[in-house]
């Protein structure tokens, strides 16, 4: 073991030559003093001289330091582009050491709040791939994956899936609402009918001035109601359809607006008495419309339910 002087000798003199602006030197001296002190200890180098030991430590060392470089000009923060450089070393594979990096960067992060962090974890990774030279579409479902804690592989995969598939509906002519839609749900997994429907559904929906989180959760009820009936035979007419159609209303409109109750108790009771009005021969509605003495029916149907539920009396 050489003398404390003859480490941090050699150690700045490393510095000296590697440390580029930005870098901490304090992250150095620390990779710097665990590998050395690895490869000196190491029982298999007893026979190995000094010099040696050293220049071993630096070339490992300069290992990480390509990789903490490779990192930060694909836009990575320093703490990214640390944890990157760290596993890389250790497992040799870049998907891994994204991982662990992003789990890293997740772990750092404290008091804000979840979208806060999100957004700073999207940011990270859709730089990473603009600066790839990846179309701006394709970087934006890699990040959101990514943000959601999605692995980089799967991430990249559904990446790619996802911008072919939206490349395709560009090219077919569709808009770039029903595109991205299409796309997402055919990257997802789900059938090419699911895709087709919940893209035009949600597109009439943003059509009609509604907001996006209530157009997704509607179009995406249609959806796997409507393609559940068509495969059973249930959906021969318009009127079919459009039984459907006010389903995914009635239960998008108890979603949104009546949270404070039971939902299924809650939807059942509330689809049930709408859709015999809806459907009824008085009924002249077109469109799911709110009326005050079929709420109050609700209600008191609801009440009764969860009274009997709660109290096992039987009315």
């Amino acid at each position: 073991m050489p003398e404390n002087n003859d480490l941090q000798s050699r150690m700045e003199c490393f510095l000296n030559n590697h440390l580029i602006e930005g870098m901490s030197r304090e992250w150095i001296e620390h990779h710097y003093l665990i590998l050395y002190s690895e490869i000196s200890t190491d029982p298999d180098k007893r026979d190995v001289n000094e010099s040696q030991i050293y220049k071993e430590t630096e070339t490992y060392l300069l290992e990480i330091l390509v990789s903490y470089e490779k990192a930060k000009q694909l836009g990575h923060s320093d703490a990214f582009s640390q944890a990157y450089a760290e596993e890389f070393f250790i497992e040799e594979n870049d998907s891994r050491a994204k991982d662990a990096a992003y789990r890293h960067l997740n772990s750092l992060v404290k008091n804000i709040s979840y979208e806060e962090k999100r957004k700073l974890i999207f940011d990270e990774a859709y730089i990473d791939w603009l600066k790839q030279g990846k179309d701006s579409i394709e970087c934006n479902k890699y990040a959101q994956e990514i943000s959601h804690g999605e692995f980089d592989s799967r991430a990249t995969e559904k990446a790619e899936q996802y911008f072919q598939y939206y490349k395709s509906a560009i090219e077919n002519g569709y808009s770039s609402t029903f595109s991205s839609i299409y796309a997402d749900s055919l990257s997802s997994g789900a059938p090419l009918e699911f895709a087709q429907v919940k893209a035009r559904t949600y597109e009439e929906q943003i059509l009609e001035g509604n907001g996006e989180e209530y157009s997704e959760y509607y179009s995406d009820k249609f959806a796997n109601i409507f393609v559940e009936a068509d495969f059973k035979g249930l959906i021969e007419t318009d009127i079919d359809r459009l039984h459907y159609k006010m389903i995914a209303r009635v239960q998008a409109y108890v979603h949104f607006n009546k949270k404070a109750n039971n939902q299924k108790i809650y939807g059942d009771i509330y689809e049930n008495i709408y859709l015999n009005y809806f459907f009824g021969p008085d009924s002249k509605d077109m469109d799911f419309i709110v009326h005050e003495e079929l709420e109050k029916e609700i209600e008191e149907k609801y009440l009764r339910r969860t009274s009997r539920k709660t109290t096992g009396l039987f009315k």
